[in-house]
């Protein structure tokens, strides 16, 4: 650059000792517009207030994440209801609970039944009999038979033999004797026997024993023979409904197509409990069905389930009324048509000859 360009008036001592040199002095077309952004900065510089509105607007746009962000921590607040509750019950529940209306009614179920089986538990602990008689029951099980043989007329196991009771004595040896098959005389004979020999304590003390593990074998035996006969009955029911199902899959039932969107939902009318009593509601639907619905299946069965020749008998009987109908209508259309005949007389008898002479 020659020196004729350079200013020496823009020049200062700073930028003389500065490392970078001296600056540059712009073209002379270039000028006026330098000076022009010159004096501008100074313009800019004095409006210090714009900064805090662009501070305000990056407040304003970092509120939206916060906004989010807010309803992130509600939502993280509303995830742990359940945790919560779970926590102050203090029970563990197996499974997963969604955070809606829903998953509350499924988690507060389950709570109710987890704290209804701890109560039960409860009660089975203090009373065993009690737990005992509703599985008996559960097993379908004759209560009348289970209080015969539980409560029967003389409780052997709540008896005790004590010196000096001979009445209690001689119903405990008694009792013995009759259930070894001696009659009453026999009995009594043996029981004045013992009293006269002075051994009838003694006999009443082992007759007891003995009768009080008859009476409990016996308790045992019902409870175990119901629980065999239970199983044997869901054994037998898995394999009808076993089955069953294997017919429906087949989709066709003595020449009754069944869809293949029809085939679950037939099987779940059918085997499914809709209520507390277990009944499905192909149960419900029947106890519903009229008297002529019922006959109407009776005479299906009554005829073989034959549905062929069923349908070809009431084709039958539907044609037999179309042309008896028919016929019937044209009957009376032809007798209307040979009585509306124009010039139509109707025919006279001639004189008889014999007549006429």
């Amino acid at each position: 650059m020659s020196a004729e360009k350079l200013d020496l008036s823009k020049v200062s001592v700073s930028d003389i000792f500065n490392d970078n040199g001296p600056t540059p002095e712009p073209q002379v077309e270039e000028t006026t517009e330098a000076v022009e952004e010159t004096q501008d900065e100074p313009q800019e510089e004095e409006q210090p207030e714009e900064e805090p509105q662009e501070d305000t607007q990056a407040e304003t746009e970092a509120d939206e994440p916060t906004a989010s962000t807010g309803s992130t921590e509600s939502t993280e607040e509303e995830e742990s209801i359940i945790n919560e509750l779970q926590a102050k019950l203090g029970y563990e529940l197996d499974g997963e609970f969604d955070e809606s209306i829903d998953g509350l009614l499924d988690f507060t179920k389950a709570t109710a039944d987890k704290m209804a089986q701890e109560q039960m538990q409860n009660v089975f602990t203090a009373f065993p009999d009690v737990q005992e008689y509703l599985n008996y029951r559960a097993n379908g099980g004759d209560p009348k038979q289970y209080f015969q043989t539980a409560s029967p007329e003389r409780d052997f196991s709540a008896m005790e033999v004590t010196d000096g009771d001979v009445v209690t004595q001689k119903q405990i040896v008694g009792a013995y004797l009759e259930g070894q098959g001696f009659d009453q005389s026999e009995i009594k004979e043996t029981l004045e026997d013992y009293e006269d020999a002075g051994i009838l304590e003694r006999h009443a003390k082992k007759a007891l024993t003995r009768l009080q593990t008859a009476q409990a074998q016996e308790k045992k035996t019902l409870i175990e023979r119901q629980q065999q006969q239970a199983q044997a009955q869901a054994q037998e029911n898995e394999r009808m409904w076993t089955e069953i199902n294997g017919l429906v899959q087949q989709g066709s039932l003595k020449g009754l197509t069944v869809p293949e969107r029809d085939k679950k939902r037939f099987f779940s009318w059918m085997a499914n409990p809709i209520d507390q009593q277990g009944n499905s509601q192909r149960a419900v639907d029947r106890a519903n069905l009229d008297q002529e619905t019922l006959l109407a299946l009776e005479y299906i069965v009554y005829k073989g389930f034959d549905l062929s020749k069923l349908i070809a008998n009431n084709n039958t009987t539907q044609q037999a009324r179309s042309l008896r109908s028919k016929l019937s209508k044209g009957t009376s259309s032809n007798s209307r048509m040979k009585n509306s005949k124009p010039g139509y007389t109707k025919a006279q008898k001639l004189p008889d000859l014999k007549d006429l002479l």
